[in-house]
């Protein structure tokens, strides 16, 4: 949680800490010259410049749509940690993160299970038409459907 930073960057404010996604963005963009990491929609939202990088198949990719829908395609044909960390396809941005949703299989509250039922409904049905806007993918058919089959 606190990098070892190399002593330059510790010295004369090089570094700036501030709390969170948000904190990190409003830093950035108060501050002339200075870079951050933060989600890609907390950079994408406020209209911070995003960084391309360089993937491993070595090719410089930008974040966005495509280079994230190529991520996940190469995540999806081979599911491994090692293929999230960076994953093979010419085309994927090298830093992608995935989402997950624990549940219990039973609920001692039979209205907690159904507001919980009701909430996952919504996100893999109407929720999928405002994800791409909040800097997300929406999910893939198949995702929805093995989503559903759990539930």
């Amino acid at each position: 949680m606190t990098p070892d930073w190399p002593d330059p960057l510790k010295q004369h404010a090089g570094l700036i800490r501030a709390p969170g996604n948000g904190g990190v963005a409003a830093s950035v963009r108060a501050i002339p010259g200075s870079i951050g990491y933060v989600q890609y929609a907390y950079g994408l939202l406020p209209g911070i410049s995003i960084a391309a990088l360089d993937n491993r198949a070595g090719k410089i990719v930008a974040p966005g749509k495509a280079a994230f829908d190529a991520a996940r395609s190469s995540i999806m044909a081979d599911v491994s940690t090692a293929e999230a960390k960076d994953p093979v396809n010419e085309a994927a941005y090298p830093i992608v993160a995935l989402s997950w949703l624990v549940l219990r299989k039973e609920y001692d509250d039979p209205a907690k299970a159904a507001a919980l039922e009701d909430l996952i409904a919504y996100a893999l049905g109407p929720g999928q038409a405002v994800t791409e806007r909040l800097g997300y993918l929406p999910f893939p058919e198949s995702v929805k459907d093995y989503a559903r089959e759990q539930l």
